[in-house]
C-alpha cells in the first residue's frame, strides 16, 4: 500500500485509522486506494499490535443450577461477550 500510495507505511496506517495528523486530501487518497485494492484492516492483528481488544465480558448465571455451595460453578454461566469503543476506568 505505502508503495502504490508513495508515501511511508506510518502515513498509510494514520489514513487508514483516520488520524487527523494525515492530510485529509491523503487520507482520502490512501483510503480510496485501499477499497480499490480490496485491502481490509485485519482486527486480530490490530488488537495484537494495540494491545487492545475493546471487549468486555458479561458473566451471568443461567438461573437452573444448585446454589448448594457459596463457590461459583462457572459451568452454570454463560459468558456474553461484547466489543465496545467506550474508556472507562474501573
Amino acid at each position: 500500500m505505502a508503495v502504490l500510495a508513495g508515501v511511508s507505511k506510518a502515513t498509510v496506517s494514520r489514513a487508514l485509522a483516520d488520524n487527523d495528523l494525515i492530510a485529509l486530501k491523503t487520507r482520502r487518497r490512501i483510503q480510496d486506494l485501499a477499497k480499490e485494492v480490496g485491502f481490509t484492516v485485519n482486527p486480530a492483528a490490530r488488537m495484537l499490535r494495540t494491545r487492545q481488544s475493546h471487549t468486555i465480558a458479561l458473566v451471568l448465571p443461567l438461573g437452573h443450577e444448585e446454589r448448594t455451595s457459596k463457590r461459583p460453578v462457572f459451568h452454570g454461566y454463560i459468558g456474553l461477550p461484547c466489543r465496545c469503543r467506550v474508556h472507562a476506568r474501573v
